[in-house]
Order: C-alpha cells, then sequence, then structure tokens
C-alpha cells in the first residue's frame, strides 16, 4: 500500500517546492491569518493533512528517532503564515514555501495565474512528501530532512491496513492514532479477524469499518461524556451500560455497526405486544425490544440494523 491510502475526502492544498538552505529571501509579506486570499483555506488543509500523516505513520517515525509529538507541535496556526507576495530561497530562486524553525510560511499564489498553493489546490495535486518535509524543518530547523531523504523513507514504508487491523485491540488502538479519537479499552478486548488485502483503511471510513469489526468479534463502542472519546466493551455488558439514545423515526440514525437504544412511538398502540414479539426473532446477538408504556417500545442494537427493523416496524404497525 502506498501513500494514497490516507486520501482525504477532498482535494488537499500542496505546494512545489524547490528549498536550499540558508536565509530566506526577503521583502515577503506574510499574514498569519490570510484571510479574505485564500490563506486560510490553505493552511487549514496543510494542518489537515499534517495531522492525518503524523497519526497514520506515527509507529514509523518512532522507529526512525523521530518525536511524532515534536511534529505534531508544529501543525500549529500561529506557526504556519501565508504570504500573498512571491517567496525565494537564498540563491533567489521563486518558490512556493518557506521552512525554518518553528515558523513555515506559505505563498498563496492565484488561481488565473496557476501559481503557489491555489494554483496547486486548482489542478488537484497532492504529495505528503512536501509537507512532511517543511514539518521536518519547523520542527528539527533547516537542515532537517536534506534531499528529503528521511520524508521520502518514512512515506515509503508500506502500511497494510488489512495487517494493521488483524488483531482487534491493535485495530481499535490504529484507529485512535488514524483520527486522533481516545479509546478506553476493556482488558477484555483481544481477538483476531481476517481482512482482504484490498479493504482500505482512511480516517473517512474507519469508524464504520471498526464498528463493523467489533460487532464481528462481539464487542461495541459506547461514547463518553468528554467530545471524542470512546470506551469499547464487550457486547453483551451492553445492557448494563448507557448507549446513546435516538428517537425512531425523528433522530438520524449513525451509519455504523455501535449499539444504541431508541424508542419509538406506534401509530397503533394496540400493536405494542404484537410488535415486540414480532420483532424479536429478527434481532441481532445481544439486542433487545422491550414494551415501555402502552404505544411505546425501546430497542437496543446495532444502529445499521435498527435501520431495517424501522422498515418491519411501519408494516406491523398500521391501524
Amino acid at each position: 500500500m502506498n501513500l494514497n491510502l490516507f486520501r482525504l475526502k477532498r482535494p488537499i492544498l500542496l505546494f512545489s517546492l524547490f528549498l536550499c538552505l540558508g536565509v530566506f529571501g526577503q521583502g515577503n509579506t506574510t499574514s498569519s491569518s490570510g484571510a479574505g486570499n485564500g490563506g486560510d483555506q490553505i493552511r487549514a488543509s496543510f494542518i489537515e493533512t499534517g495531522h492525518v500523516i503524523v497519526n497514520a505513520y506515527q509507529d514509523v517515525m518512532l522507529d526512525n528517532n523521530v518525536d511524532p509529538d515534536l511534529l505534531r507541535d508544529t501543525l500549529d496556526i500561529n506557526k504556519i503564515k501565508t504570504s500573498s507576495k512571491q517567496l525565494f530561497d537564498n540563491k533567489g530562486n521563486p518558490v512556493d514555501a518557506l521552512g525554518q524553525k518553528d515558523e513555515i510560511i506559505l505563498f498563496i499564489g492565484s488561481v488565473t495565474k496557476g501559481d503557489g498553493w491555489l494554483g496547486i489546490f486548482q489542478r488537484g495535486v497532492e504529495d505528503k512528501k512536501l509537507i512532511l518535509h517543511e514539518m521536518f524543518r519547523s520542527a528539527y530547523g533547516v537542515g532537517a530532512d536534506d534531499n528529503y531523504d528521511l520524508s521520502i523513507k518514512i512515506l515509503n514504508t508500506k502500511i497494510e491496513s488489512s495487517k494493521l487491523c488483524e488483531d482487534i485491540l491493535d485495530c481499535v488502538k490504529f484507529a485512535g492514532r488514524l483520527t486522533g479519537t481516545k479509546y478506553i479499552i476493556d482488558k477484555d478486548v483481544k481477538g483476531g479477524i481476517i481482512i482482504s488485502d484490498n479493504v482500505i483503511l482512511t480516517k473517512n471510513n474507519i469508524d464504520y469499518y471498526l464498528s463493523l469489526f467489533l460487532n464481528q468479534a462481539n464487542f461495541t463502542r459506547i461514547p463518553l461524556l468528554e467530545e471524542n472519546a470512546w470506551k469499547v466493551i464487550p457486547a453483551r455488558e451492553i445492557r448494563y451500560d448507557s448507549p446513546p439514545m435516538y428517537e425512531l423515526g425523528k433522530d438520524k440514525l449513525p451509519h455504523t455497526y455501535d449499539y444504541i437504544m431508541v424508542t419509538y412511538e406506534l401509530e397503533n398502540p394496540s400493536k405494542t405486544e404484537e410488535l415486540a414479539v414480532t420483532m424479536r426473532p429478527f434481532m441481532a446477538k445481544y439486542s433487545r425490544v422491550v414494551e415501555l408504556n402502552h404505544g411505546f417500545i425501546a430497542i437496543s442494537a446495532p444502529a445499521i440494523m435498527v435501520k431495517n427493523m424501522l422498515k418491519l416496524i411501519k408494516i406491523i404497525d398500521r391501524k
């Protein structure tokens, strides 16, 4: 698998760089915001892609004596600036980016001329090597990553997502690194799964696949009160925990295999008992359906399966 493993949904703004070591060119006006001229969008894309790189290649970086946290620190809005004027290296050559300790300057350029980062964005070019190179220079100084040697070495290391998720515990940890999501994992969470080599796990699909893998191994995720934090538990323990609540038919349900709790008000209250009895044979393992007050039922099941149940409920709940 190559670098395309971690491709984002939208085109990422990148730069073409022929950067020489030494003193930066003079006379360039820089801005920490770049508001109104594309600078904010450029910087946001740079930061997002930088986080994807570090999260995905963290273990590879550690194997090469690179501190991932030091690289993450470079992805700071106060350290990444944009310039509306052309940048030059110490030999007078025009470049699209200049990096030095604790600072990265990006040349905005223009769409009409096709230069700078706006031009690169228009062409839809993507090259994470250049972003990682500038991160190295900001983290370790101008002399870091000469000739892109370290960037190329790290990014050329094959990361087979199917191998990373053969062990369910390793898969949860990999998902956490890829997205930045925090996971508290029950000590009983263990086991293996088999994934074909053509399954490509990305930042955009890992939530769906991880919930599926956990479901197949009889585990599930439950969101915590802290934002972007989950705990992973055996699915059999779901009845003793508090999955998120939804009102069936009104709230939008997640497209995952995470367990949720939903309530549904029948149009025909006399069908309450019949509905609960009829649905039980169709329930997934560890799922439940119970009668509440007359005319209401509650279902605890994986979200995707609840969506299918809704179709059955509507057939039964007819006056």
